[in-house]
């Protein structure tokens, strides 16, 4: 066919990591709720991603580090710590776990837009029709009932 689709693999992996990021987002909207101080959260993350990582150096037994990395991984690490922050921050100025969250996961536009600019992988009609779609649906939940 020609056509390039994902291993049934990696989306039953992608949706794991949807049904974690979920509970992982109201989560976090419970710890600001009661007090939890967004600087350390963001703190304890890194130590946590950091023993992850570590893991799984000595677990994939690749201990050098690719010359790459030293580019991307300070870039990565602060548009995530910035991200998250701003998205705890939201929480704290009283934003709904409903109405934050998907507006923060919106960012998948941003990425298929950067994709397909930067990676050129094709924005086909179908994609640009569930896009439209997808806002749509974010829209209508950050809507209040007047």
């Amino acid at each position: 066919t020609g056509k390039k689709t994902s291993p049934p693999r990696s989306i039953g992996l992608a949706f794991l990591a949807m049904i974690l990021f979920a509970v992982l987002n109201v989560l976090y909207k419970i710890a600001i709720q009661l007090g939890a101080n967004a600087g350390w959260m963001i703190a304890f993350a890194a130590c946590s991603w950091s023993a992850c990582a570590a893991l799984l150096v000595v677990i994939r037994k690749r201990r050098t580090m690719p010359r790459n990395n030293w580019v991307f991984l300070p870039i990565t690490g602060c548009l995530k710590s910035i991200a998250f922050f701003t998205l705890l921050y939201a929480f704290r100025r009283g934003g709904d776990a409903s109405v934050v969250v998907p507006i923060a996961q919106l960012s998948f536009l941003v990425t298929i837009v950067w994709a397909a600019l930067v990676l050129r992988e094709p924005l086909t009609r179908p994609k640009i029709i569930g896009l439209c779609f997808a806002v749509a649906a974010i829209l209508s939940f950050a809507v209040r009932a007047g």
